[in-house]
């Protein structure tokens, strides 16, 4: 009996904050840039290396590991981790990495599709006249998918939007996975009709 005691004093001790932790938590929730930027600096790079192993590539670890810190930063207040700030840190990364993962390829999807305005490449920022434009096509897309029949219109949603599979879809919809493709090919072939203008810029 003691000895499962022991065991589980141990496990506890290990996944809990050390002083240093609970120190950088505390001086971080009063709004402490110093703490912030030592803990910044501590795990900035192993961040990094975490997610490009996740990523493939090096920007977007970068990008991934800074909307992290940005997060706890802007969320500070609330900020309460409650064991391991190492583990915290990774874990929030990995999910941090799944959803920049799972965002790139629902862009994939409007990409293949020819559901995404051309973008003409320029020095610098995107000039008003663009932005403009890439507004206007968000505006037209959002309204042709709202024109959509009702099934059709949530199945391309639940599709491009949310990342459900063909079978995934088919389940909560109670039809086959070639009606989804069906319904998927007849959406896409409408949405172009309606973007023709944007999409032949």
């Amino acid at each position: 009996m003691q000895l499962g005691q022991t065991s589980t004093s141990l496990d506890t001790r290990v996944g809990s904050l050390s002083v240093q932790e609970c120190d950088w938590i505390r001086r971080i929730r009063q709004g402490d840039g110093e703490a912030y930027a030592e803990l910044f600096r501590c795990y900035y790079g192993r961040l990094c290396r975490f997610a490009q192993s996740m990523l493939g590539d090096e920007e977007a670890a970068h990008e991934v590991v800074q909307e992290v810190f940005l997060r706890i930063w802007e969320r500070r207040q609330r900020w309460q981790p409650t064991h391991s700030l190492r583990l915290y840190l990774y874990q929030a990364v990995r999910n941090e990495a799944f959803n920049f993962r799972r965002r790139q390829q629902l862009r994939r999807r409007w990409q293949v599709d020819g559901l995404q305005l051309p973008v003409h490449r320029t020095c610098g920022e995107p000039d008003g006249l663009q932005r403009l434009q890439a507004e206007e096509f968000r505006q037209a897309l959002e309204e042709a998918i709202a024109s959509l029949p009702e099934r059709r219109r949530l199945t391309f949603l639940l599709h491009r939007e949310h990342g459900f599979t063909y079978a995934e879809i088919a389940r909560i919809m109670g039809v086959s996975p070639k009606t989804v493709s069906n319904q998927l090919t007849e959406a896409v072939k409408y949405l172009r009709a309606r973007l023709a203008s944007f999409l032949a810029q």
